[in-house]
């Protein structure tokens, strides 16, 4: 976990952490010990949001590799739509990585099974 700066007090990183977990302002004051306005006065700091920030992305992350898993799971899924949706989704995924930009993704289902999907945009590997 990131380590918050030296003079944020213990109210403060607790109310960080759970910021970028998305508690609400009251449940975030309920919990510390603060009244919910507390709270959005601590929002105006700016190490408390960089904190929270850094905390809220590192939560992301992590989803984000659960995500994938599934995402990986579904590839072999023997439902056919379940794993066009997946390839779609990785697809989607791959252009964000490449920087390729919004072009449209598009997988469509012909008689195709799982794992049998065609490649019909040069800019990505077979």
């Amino acid at each position: 976990m990131p380590k918050p700066k030296a003079g944020m007090t213990a109210r403060k990183i607790k109310a960080a952490q759970m910021l970028a977990d998305g508690f609400t302002l009251e449940q975030i004051g309920a919990e510390v010990g603060v009244d919910a306005s507390a709270v959005c006065l601590w929002k105006r700091d700016d190490e408390f949001l960089d904190y929270a920030d850094t905390l809220s992305k590192k939560n992301v992350i992590a989803s984000a590799l659960k995500a994938r898993k599934v995402l990986d799971k579904h590839l072999e899924d023997k439902g056919a739509w379940v794993s066009m949706n997946a390839a779609t989704n990785l697809l989607r995924e791959y252009q964000t990585v490449k920087g390729i930009g919004s072009q449209a993704v598009i997988v469509t289902f012909n008689g195709i099974g799982p794992g049998q999907i065609e490649n019909k945009d040069t800019d990505l590997p077979d």
